[in-house]
């Protein structure tokens, strides 16, 4: 995609939700959203990272079952912070692996959509989808750690339907 050769355009109280598994663009997606309208972006990896990196990362170990209470407890300062501090022009591009039949996963989409209706904007969630399992990583991403029920084969990202 050349981005340059696109207006800008303007979104106002937007929120964004890029939902999909690990390797489906989410973040590369993002970063072309940025180039073409004033958007903040909330990835996944902002969330995750800073918690991630206090705990063992072998690829063998799993993690520990308390690390998502954590991820939880960052994403509602996250929520708290888009509703009651930012400006209500402000637009968010949110990048998640959320998966169907997942109650947390669904509870933090519910959310994300809750943050948008508080601000008077609209939730926009994109589910994005991969046919292939294998793909090239850019330099600048790390993988990330799997959730336990993720196993270590691709999971098919679902439609999460919102009521």
């Amino acid at each position: 995609m050349n981005s340059s050769a696109l207006p800008e355009f303007k979104v106002e109280g937007a929120v964004i939700h890029l939902l999909g598994a690990p390797g489906t663009g989410k973040y590369t997606i993002a970063q072309e959203m940025l180039k073409l309208c004033d958007i903040r972006l909330v990835d996944n990896h902002l969330i995750n990272n800073p918690l991630f990196s206090l705990v063992r990362l072998d690829g063998k170990t799993p993690l520990p079952a308390r690390i998502w209470d954590n991820v939880i407890k960052i994403w509602d300062a996250v929520a708290d912070t888009m509703v009651h501090i930012s400006p209500r022009e402000f637009s968010f591009v949110l990048t998640n692996g959320l998966f169907e039949g997942d109650d947390e996963d669904r509870k933090h989409m519910l959310n994300m959509k809750r943050v948008a209706d508080e601000r008077g904007g609209i939730y926009i969630p994109v589910r994005l989808c991969h046919h292939r399992c294998r793909r090239t990583h850019p330099p600048h991403h790390r993988r990330q750690p799997q959730r336990p029920h993720e196993g270590n084969r691709c999971v098919r990202a679902c439609e999460i339907r919102v009521a």
